[in-house]
């Protein structure tokens, strides 16, 4: 349930900043593409953490596991949640870059003091 709900978030984010990048000025393509690369560079992550847990799980309903394979998995599950952490915190720094660009957008700039 949680991973849906991750992956439901990121995918939510990625069609936000693609919907919202169309309409950018040309300054901000940069920002908008590099945002968007490591979106995508997200999802895959996301993508090859939920096959990791689909093979753990595959492993579990097999059979009995060994105490040397619970503890393997064990050390996978581990790794994979600090994964999890790192990607939610990545994932909250790009939309609040991608937050922070839209708010410069949105906001005119303010004429210089000489100009009618």
């Amino acid at each position: 349930m949680f991973r849906r709900g991750i992956a439901v978030v990121l995918l939510l984010g990625l069609l936000l900043s693609a919907g919202l990048a169309e309409s950018a000025d040309e300054k901000d393509a940069l920002n908008r593409s590099r945002i968007l690369r490591e979106h995508h560079h997200l999802m895959h992550q996301m993508l090859m953490v939920m096959k990791d847990q689909a093979q753990l799980t595959e492993k579990l309903l097999a059979a009995k596991p060994s105490a040397s394979e619970k503890k393997a998995i064990r050390k996978k599950l581990a790794d994979i949640y600090g994964e999890i952490d790192g990607m939610i915190q990545k994932h909250e720094a790009l939309m609040k870059s991608f937050e922070e660009m839209i708010q410069k957008r949105e906001i005119p700039e303010k004429p210089a003091e000489g100009a009618p």
